[in-house]
């Protein structure tokens, strides 16, 4: 498993277009129009071709979607709007020139990469075709950028070739899309450490998982709790959650006692309604913090920086007045939303 692995036969490439990137909006403007879809079609801007290469893939539908109803307005959407915080996050860390996207999505992240490291050399991959059309009609500022259909898991490029791998919002669903096995995690790290050059640079954004303990749960108002009852029955394709039902505490309709994993899982989730089909089996807090250095040291990574925090608006927004997390101590606890995980390639 963390041995060699032989790059994918590629496909003949196929060349798209690109516009280059207008260069006269701010950094949050530009940001915003990324999100929003609009992208430049100035006829004076010079074309730039880029290769889309085709890798073996997983088990998954003949487009390479791991579901089959995902709505993908919707769902790049989502995506998109956490970009801003995603840069905020990331670009510190990022070592250029050679850099490459797991899991690029729209490409939205690429774009601004190719913005912010205008030398750079940029590689996105991903396992759905429709998300690579969409990343095949943004506009880069360079055009040395390259798609790859292939598995975020899997070595995609030769060794030692990569100056920076970037996995954002894509470790849980290689760890949820594989029954939950945690080796894939190990199979991801060890083909990035494959890619990279020594003292190259691995960035993880993602959700972490609390320490193991208990916590109470407050549910402070009825579709809440309603919610809680179906998450319970349905987490990862009808596993569900132990959850105990203990006197509700003043100011709640009803009071739980349950891991702080599944705490934090619930919080995760119970807001993506319209998607809840396919977020219900998705589990976002795959390892805690002293899982991943384990997982990060043995698959010849030293560690950076970890760090966790709590999204200002999410609390503000999501959590406060709906939800309260309280340790068995009666001390108040918020669960990490997201975590940066930082290594360096030994």
């Amino acid at each position: 498993e963390h041995g060699p692995v032989e790059p994918a036969t590629a496909e003949q490439p196929r060349e798209f277009t690109r516009h280059e990137e207008r260069t006269n909006l701010n950094d949050s403007e530009m940001v915003a129009e990324n999100a929003a879809g609009d992208r430049a079609r100035d006829s004076a801007k010079r074309e730039q071709p880029i290769a889309l290469l085709a890798c073996e893939l997983p088990a998954c539908t003949d487009d390479g979607e791991l579901a089959t109803h995902r709505d993908f307005a919707s769902y790049g959407a989502q995506m998109d709007a956490s970009l801003v915080q995603k840069l905020e996050d990331l670009l510190p860390w990022v070592k250029p020139p050679r850099i490459v996207d797991k899991g690029c999505g729209t490409g939205k992240l690429l774009v601004e990469l190719s913005r912010r490291f205008p030398g750079a050399s940029l590689v996105g991959v991903d396992l759905s075709r429709e998300l690579l059309r969409r990343s095949d009609e943004n506009t880069y500022a360079g055009g040395d950028v390259e798609l790859v259909l292939g598995d975020a898991a899997d070595q995609q490029l030769p060794d030692g070739s990569a100056d920076s791998v970037i996995f954002s919002s894509i470790m849980h669903e290689i760890y949820s899309y594989s029954g939950y096995d945690k080796s894939r995690i190990d199979r991801a790290l060890a083909s990035a450490a494959r890619e990279l050059k020594p003292g190259g640079r691995l960035l993880i954004r993602d959700g972490i998982s609390p320490d193991p303990r208990e916590v109470l749960l407050d549910l402070m108002d009825a579709p809440t709790a309603a919610q809680l009852d179906r998450f319970a029955r349905e987490f990862k394709h009808g596993q569900g959650v132990r959850v105990e039902k203990v006197a509700a505490r003043p100011g709640a309709v009803a009071t739980v006692r349950l891991s702080a994993h599944d705490a934090n899982e619930f919080l995760c989730k119970k807001d993506y309604l319209k998607h809840w089909d396919i977020e219900i089996h998705e589990e976002y807090g795959a390892l805690t913090v002293d899982e991943w250095r384990a997982a990060l040291a043995r698959n010849f990574f030293g560690v950076v920086t970890i760090t966790s925090y709590v999204n200002a608006w999410i609390l503000q927004n999501r959590y406060r007045d709906h939800v309260k997390v309280t340790e068995l101590n009666g001390t108040s606890f918020w669960p990490a939303t997201n975590a940066v995980i930082i290594g360096e390639r030994r």
